[in-house]
């Protein structure tokens, strides 16, 4: 009977964790917003989001030409192409802000042992075990095929599929979590789906909170600015 009951726990906790649990939260999107610039994936900005409490940090993840993780969400902005590592680290974002590579994330990481990784940019499940692996109990991978998302499932990390969710019929989808621009849905009640993760616009707290109050399925919102 007691193991009866430990295996049934087990199976429990297991649907809680790959759900998206209850909380409703804010993510720092592309690390969060610092002296009101946005998208800069950098130190300064990851820093000012965890002054700001988040508990979810946003980053974009690229590969360097060399093979090496880093933060950075387009190579055709600011570049012409890839740049190795050392080249990448070099150069300061805006001319202003720290760049991220795996070695600061795995700090952040170590550093804040509550702080969960939101992930954009990459979801092939090699690469993102690869360097992911250590913490992918706080790693919520956006996913961009459906390939990736069981995949990714399957192996412990958290997911959502990248997309507005489909519109409710009488056959339950098989994907449940969703991350999309809330501009291209707006009537959320038209939509199956069991978890949320919006994004869209230049987000503030505030606005993230009147998010929140339209559908309890709204767990997460990206924001840009926190004021």
């Amino acid at each position: 009977m007691v193991k009866t009951v430990r295996i049934f726990a087990g199976m429990l906790l297991l649907v809680l964790w790959q759900s998206c649990g209850t909380r409703q939260d804010y993510i720092g999107h592309a690390g969060g917003s610092v002296h009101r610039y946005r998208y800069s994936n950098s130190i300064e900005a990851v820093r000012n989001s965890l002054e700001h409490g988040l508990g979810y940090i946003e980053l974009d993840l690229s590969l360097t030409n060399d093979g090496q993780l880093v933060a950075w969400h387009d190579w055709n902005f600011e570049w012409t192409e890839a740049p190795d590592h050392d080249e990448f680290m070099a150069r300061k974002i805006y001319g202003l802000f720290t760049p991220i590579d795996f070695q600061r994330i795995d700090s952040i990481m170590t550093a804040n042992p509550r702080l969960t990784l939101v992930t954009d940019k990459i979801s092939d499940p090699q690469i993102i075990d690869r360097w992911l692996h250590p913490y992918k109990k706080r790693v919520w991978v956006e996913c961009f095929s459906d390939e990736d998302y069981f995949a990714l499932r399957e192996m412990g990390y958290q997911v959502m599929a990248s997309r507005v969710p489909p519109l409710k019929t009488d056959t339950p989808a098989v994907i449940r979590n969703y991350a999309f621009d809330y501009r291209r849905c707006a009537d959320l009640s038209q939509c199956d789906g069991d978890c949320f993760a919006l994004f869209g616009g230049e987000i503030t707290k505030s606005d993230a909170d009147s998010l929140f109050a339209t559908d309890p399925r709204i767990r997460l919102v990206y924001i840009d600015f926190y004021e």
